[in-house]
């Protein structure tokens, strides 16, 4: 990734902040769930709320050599229900389950695209998306400290406007994720990390990469990608909590060669990194504790 003063715009703007708020909030949340120093995990709180501020620096879509930095306030709420959960894995509505295995809600997204300043200059704008489906959760090994799990997703994307919704298209990213908790300088750390493969269908890989008829020119050519293999990204991130302070990090890599749309005139490098900080405050909690403790909620 090329870090260049012309293609690096730190924005603070209503728009950019509900975007961000929609969008990375439960990225930059996915590990803050850690349990209170001489808080015993078996005692968490049913919910906590609180309120923060995060960064997060990323490119303008992956493939991009433009990188964009955005800071806006992030809300803080995790529930640690039987069936509802909001916790490091995100919001969780856990639909069937068992000892080693469970089908999920699956949620994510994607930050909207300003053409201006990238290979899509000229063309529109991209939305900000949404991605809902489920997941197949499947435990490969669990100890006190450490958890590792195989995760099958499927999601349907949506690109929101004031004018309604959009089709976006259909999303997989398998991977194995990894968490636990380690003991550092005398403080508990609780960290995870992921690695994780994308496939995406046609309509999906055009959203981003395509190119019409009316958007060509003499350097951009007309293109139009296939669905398939979309690329790889490894993630890793760690959380420090002290009392009602909540700190959270973290840094990823994703990789495009051999991507189905990898020669499409809108990819300039095939591997970008990106990373986010958070702090949070959490200011109330509930008396009552939780019944089921998940790996997701830090124990």
């Amino acid at each position: 990734m090329t870090l260049r003063s012309s293609a690096v715009r730190a924005r603070w703007s209503t728009r950019w902040a509900i975007a961000f708020c929609g969008g990375v909030a439960l990225t930059l949340i996915a590990a803050a769930q850690a349990a209170e120093p001489g808080e015993s995990d078996a005692r968490l709180p049913l919910w906590e709320a609180g309120i923060g501020v995060g960064t997060l620096v990323l490119p303008a879509y992956k493939g991009s050599s433009t990188t964009r930095v955005y800071v806006a306030p992030l809300p803080y709420f995790v529930y640690r229900g039987e069936i509802l959960r909001t916790n490091r894995d995100g919001v969780g509505l856990k639909i069937l389950g068992a000892q080693t295995w469970k089908l999920d809600l699956s949620l994510s997204g994607g930050l909207p695209v300003q053409s201006s300043g990238t290979k899509r200059e000229g063309m529109k704008d991209l939305p900000l998306v949404g991605e809902v489906g489920a997941v197949l959760k499947y435990d490969l090994f669990n100890s006190p400290s450490v958890q590792w799990q195989l995760r099958l997703p499927l999601r349907y994307a949506s690109g929101f406007h004031l004018s309604g919704l959009q089709s976006v298209g259909w999303i997989s990213d398998p991977g194995v994720w990894v968490s636990g908790d380690v003991s550092l300088l005398g403080a508990r750390w609780d960290w995870g990390a992921s690695v994780n493969v994308n496939f995406q269908n046609e309509r999906f890989n055009n959203f981003y990469y395509g190119i019409g008829a009316a958007d060509a020119t003499p350097t951009r050519r007309r293109y139009s990608a296939s669905g398939g293999y979309s690329g790889a990204d490894l993630r890793a991130g760690v959380v420090r909590r002290i009392g009602g302070i909540v700190a959270t990090g973290f840094v990823g890599m994703s990789n495009i060669s051999g991507a189905t749309f990898s020669n499409s005139p809108l990819v300039q490098q095939t591997t970008n990194f990106y990373a986010g900080v958070a702090l949070f405050w959490v200011f109330d909690k509930s008396k009552e504790v939780a019944t089921v403790i998940n790996r997701g909620d830090m124990q």
